[in-house]
């Protein structure tokens, strides 16, 4: 396949049919591309696609009980909260309730899932300092309502040096 004919099949999936052109069938929308084609990235498109479409279709055993995930590593930069989010939203979407609980002064999971974390909001500093249960902190994600997030806020920077400034051992 000559790179004008991707570029012709990549325009045809995306864009859809034209105007008009109505059809009641459901087709595979990479059933353009030549299966034998030698561009590596080309099947590899096909088959992650497909790969897609199949497991966004299977059905999600929800568990008996609730399942806790922690995703840790000392090392910054190494893809934990994307990781947590697109975690939560996956099983989310699927249908299972998820709370992220944001740990990072940062609060980029609690931006990602468009949770309100600047400082002063309810937060899981108020849960480890103050002693405020959880649900309270907790926020609805705007997008997918059933996931959960207990934001961070800017104040969690301090939490770790606070007991000492009040004489707490």
């Amino acid at each position: 396949m000559s790179n004008d004919d991707l570029h012709s099949s990549l325009s045809a999936v995306v864009d859809g049919p034209e105007a008009g052109d109505v059809s009641r069938e459901t087709t595979d929308a990479f059933s353009a591309f030549d299966e034998g084609d030698d561009s590596p990235l080309a099947r590899e498109m096909i088959e992650t696609e497909r790969r897609r479409r199949e497991l966004s279709e299977a059905d999600f055993p929800h568990p008996a009980r609730t399942r806790i995930f922690a995703v840790t590593n000392q090392k910054g930069g190494v893809g934990k909260t994307t990781t947590s989010v697109n975690v939560a939203a996956a099983l989310a979407n699927k249908g299972a309730n998820v709370l992220v609980i944001d740990a990072d002064p940062q609060g980029n999971a609690s931006t990602a899932l468009g949770v309100e974390h600047r400082a002063g909001t309810p937060s899981i500093y108020d849960v480890l300092l103050d002693d405020v249960p959880m649900a309270r902190v907790a926020q609805q994600c705007p997008d997918i309502p059933t996931l959960w997030c207990v934001p961070a806020t800017i104040d969690l920077a301090g939490a770790d040096i606070e007991p000492c400034l009040c004489g707490a051992p």
